[in-house]
């Protein structure tokens, strides 16, 4: 039986902006214990190592998932995050490229290179790569978006996501009263629990 789950994303994964992990009005890197990974893994009594990063994107999202030691009965959810996010992954660290940050490298981006379809289609490339890398690990993984996503149709993205969104859960509002709070991470969390381990067999 499965005794750790694993759950990638960006900040809703993280938990960020909630009473533990807003310190003197700023982002604190560690997840927050109300985050709906917390919420999922106490409903199926797993363990929990929640990899979720404030302002990751899809790129850096799939290049975790690469880099991560799975054990072989680990399971393994992704919330994949917004399109218009990028990053630049050199040796020694990751700079987030977000519509939010304020500074030379984010504003040449978004002037001169940002182009949505482009990063629709480089999104789907690595959602696509995540899987596939999973699939050879030979972990059970469940993929699902923050929120709702035209994907491109073509006949090499075939990616399968759950019908839920954590954008749709806004019940409250954490501490930084941009991030949804404690009561919405916990309904994420449970409907996540009832779709896909309270029937063992669905994951």
């Amino acid at each position: 039986m499965a005794n750790r789950i694993v759950a990638f994303g960006c900040s809703h994964t993280n938990g960020a902006g909630m009473i533990d992990t807003w310190v003197d009005n700023d982002y604190i890197e560690a997840p927050s214990k109300y985050s709906y990974p917390n919420t999922l893994a106490e409903s199926a009594n797993m363990d929990l190592i929640n990899k979720g990063i404030n302002g990751a994107s899809n790129r850096q999202i799939s290049n975790e998932i690469l880099n991560f030691t799975f054990k072989d009965d680990d399971i393994v959810y992704v919330m994949w995050t917004y399109i218009e996010r990028s990053c630049i992954i050199k040796e020694d660290r990751t700079i987030r490229i977000g519509t939010w940050i304020d500074n030379k490298i984010n504003n040449l981006y978004y002037k001169n290179i940002y182009e949505y379809h482009n990063l629709l289609l480089e999104s789907q490339h690595y959602i696509q790569l995540a899987k596939l890398h999973l699939e050879k690990t030979g972990v059970k993984f469940v993929f699902c978006c923050c929120s709702r996503i035209n994907f491109i149709k073509n006949n090499w993205f075939d990616a399968q996501f759950l019908d839920l969104y954590f954008e749709d859960y806004k019940i409250d509002i954490a501490e930084d009263n941009y991030h949804w709070g404690i009561d919405s991470n916990k309904k994420f969390g449970t409907d996540l629990y009832n779709f896909t381990l309270r029937d063992k067999t669905k994951c």
